[in-house]
């Protein structure tokens, strides 16, 4: 997570430093409605109507920068999520052809539509909102301190307790994010064979087989799902009740110094805000780690970084004279496709490969390519063992 994050630092430093103007707007807006509330106390309308003025121009910038942020979060996101797409696609070409056909063209699928999803929903997203939480805790405290330090101190040991409850939950919420990446991966390759099937199954009248597999497939990818989202939910609710209780003692902290003069009166109006943002802004962040830990497996699947593949060394040298098979001998499994075969082909030749399906076309060729490891016999070019050369060799 964090590579594509120091990647595209540019956008992701212009969408952070906008969201920052809008927290330090957001709590600048709580120490004018204290104000604003102090003039109605003391009975002073010139007042009033001054910091109205000064509040209402605050909420004019504020959603203006509110609106610039959004767009250039959106801007960094798509520069993230299309280069995990360009490293989900090197990682693939890093494969061997046997490697590529151990897993299903549904579960490839699956990796460049729903695995982006993910990590857009469980890692980008929930970034800005970190900092924002953060920024907002930050912001809070500067302004606490214009107030008075014991409040600082009240919303601190809030943080505290805030931030020990989320350790208890970080592998269970990593475990459940694999097993959703895990479920929607097996599921579109469900209904991948389900679609493909269509034809058939119409053809004999089986609309409820077609149905029941695509209901089954549907389910298969909502489930994990719910799961995650039901964890994460209580555990929110657990956080939520713990900070009701912190904030009603915050508040009587708050009661106390406005009735002996410390504070403003209407510090019981603002003051509560800003304690609130801070327990609140660190209480999010806590909760929002959980969500980076279960993007974990997904990011895992990608080995390349960069968007390209190391270059090979060396390549081989351009055909001169002919291709040989001798004595190949190739099957898949216990079944043999190819057995002691020997052929040649000269440059310039023209040749067709004749035969019954399963017969071993469409295998010879891929064996010629170098796709498929684990053959008797030999292959060469020009002389030279097809076994010395990689398929990325052979392809130039």
């Amino acid at each position: 997570m964090s590579y594509y994050l120091k990647k595209y630092w540019k956008a992701n430093a212009l969408a952070v430093a906008t969201l920052l103007v809008v927290c330090a707007l957001q709590i600048g807006n709580n120490l004018l409605l204290m104000q604003l509330f102090q003039r109605i106390i003391e009975l002073d309308l010139r007042g009033f109507f001054f910091w109205m003025l000064v509040m209402a121009g605050a909420w004019f910038v504020l959603l203006w920068t509110n609106g610039l942020s959004e767009f250039l979060q959106g801007r960094a996101i798509r520069a993230m999520n299309n280069e995990v797409r360009r490293d989900m696609t090197a990682t693939l070409l890093q494969k061997t052809h046997v490697e590529f056909h151990e897993a299903d063209t549904g579960e490839y699928l699956s990796r460049f539509t729903n695995d982006v999803n993910q990590i857009e929903k469980l890692a980008w997203q929930p970034f800005y909102e970190c900092v924002s939480c953060a920024a907002s805790a930050v912001f809070s405290v500067a302004a606490l301190l214009t107030l008075h330090w014991s409040l600082l101190v009240a919303s601190l040991v809030n943080v505290a307790v805030m931030m020990l409850v989320p350790r208890l939950f970080g592998k269970r919420m990593e475990k459940l994010g694999e097993d959703c990446e895990t479920g929607q991966s097996k599921a579109t390759s469900r209904l991948k064979d389900i679609l493909s099937g269509y034809d058939v199954l119409r053809a004999f009248g089986r609309e409820q087989r077609f149905r029941e597999g695509a209901e089954e497939a549907s389910e298969q990818i909502e489930r994990p799902k719910l799961k995650l989202a039901c964890v994460k939910g209580f555990v929110g609710a657990g956080f939520g009740c713990v900070n009701v209780v912190m904030q009603l003692l915050i508040d009587v902290l708050i009661g106390v110094l406005s009735i002996r003069g410390v504070i403003l009166q209407s510090a019981l109006m603002g003051g509560g805000n800003l304690c609130g943002s801070l327990s609140n802004g660190i209480g999010t962040v806590a909760q929002l780690l959980l969500s980076f830990s279960s993007t974990k497996p997904y990011f895992e699947k990608i080995t390349v970084r960069g968007g390209s593949l190391p270059l090979e060394n060396g390549s081989s040298p351009e055909i001169a004279d002919s291709i040989a098979v001798s004595n190949l001998t190739f099957g898949y499994g216990e079944r043999a496709v190819l057995n002691n075969l020997s052929l040649s082909f000269k440059k310039g030749g023209k040749y067709a490969l004749t035969g019954p399906s399963g017969c071993g076309k469409s295998t010879l060729l891929k064996l010629l390519l170098g796709w498929l490891p684990g053959y008797g016999g030999s292959i060469s070019f020009d002389g030279a063992d097809a076994r010395g050369l990689t398929p990325e060799q052979i392809g130039k």
